[in-house]
């Protein structure tokens, strides 16, 4: 449990960023009382951005691997010729390799749209909990817990893709297995159950905790409250992940 502060903490948004990763309970502390949230958005981009460019080659080549298993499986493919059917792969491929290179630019646009929906998500929930917090608690909450679980987490999904080389990653499924998570525990999982197992990874586990550990020092929410709430974030989100799994095959 958090304890009270003996004074208000200062609002020091550069402090309370790294202390999310090295002393989370001074972060949350800090937070309840001056939510700053600009340093950590700029941490989780930049980490993620050099994650992502890191890591692009590996994805660029999972995702041309994976076309001719897709269009083997897509039933309007089936229905072409030869020529149409290897002409749409390569048209698939020239997109892949235009689009793949710049990928990591879209970070800082992921890290909004996810700090939105967990933030709305924790408002809900902190009004069926009766807990102290608000929009503007959550949203800072999220953006500074995205250096862990979005920031971190792409880093160091880059630094294993670029170490492994592109040749390790033949499908969507090697890059989701590349790091640690619960589908290492189940290997040989496939579809939407390797995709739920492999979101809950050792970063997204690591950022539930700080997000009951927020709702506890940042809301005054119970405990068990707390955790129950952050563990079905996290569930919803490998909901997600498992979907897009099954439809990547």
């Amino acid at each position: 449990m958090v304890s009270e502060p003996m004074t208000a903490p200062k609002g020091n948004g550069l402090t309370t960023a790294l202390d999310i990763v090295v002393s989370p309970a001074d972060a949350f502390a800090r937070l309840r009382v001056v939510p700053t949230w600009g340093y950590a958005f700029l941490i989780a981009a930049v980490l993620g951005m050099v994650g992502g460019f890191l890591g692009s080659a590996a994805s660029e080549h999972a995702t041309i691997a994976s076309i001719p298993a897709a269009m083997a499986k897509n039933p309007a493919a089936a229905q072409m010729t030869p020529e149409k059917r290897q002409a749409s792969i390569d048209a698939q491929v020239g997109i892949t390799k235009a689009v793949s290179k710049f990928n990591f630019a879209f970070v800082p646009l992921i890290l909004l749209v996810s700090a939105l929906l967990q933030s709305v998500y924790l408002l809900i929930f902190n009004a069926i909990v009766r807990g102290e917090g608000n929009f503007k608690k959550y949203w800072a909450l999220a953006i500074n817990i995205s250096i862990v679980g979005i920031g971190l987490g792409t880093l160091v999904l880059g630094v294993i893709e670029l170490i492994r080389g592109p040749e390790a990653f033949n499908s969507q499924s090697d890059l989701f297995n590349a790091l640690p998570s619960l589908a290492w525990i189940v290997p040989g999982s496939t579809g939407f159950l390797h995709g739920f197992l492999a979101s809950c990874s050792v970063f997204a586990l690591w950022a539930t905790g700080l997000f009951a550990m927020g709702l506890i020092g940042m809301a005054r929410i119970k405990p068990a409250q707390a955790y129950v709430g952050a563990g079905l974030m996290l569930v919803f989100g490998a909901v997600i992940g498992g979907v897009f799994a099954s439809f990547q095959g």
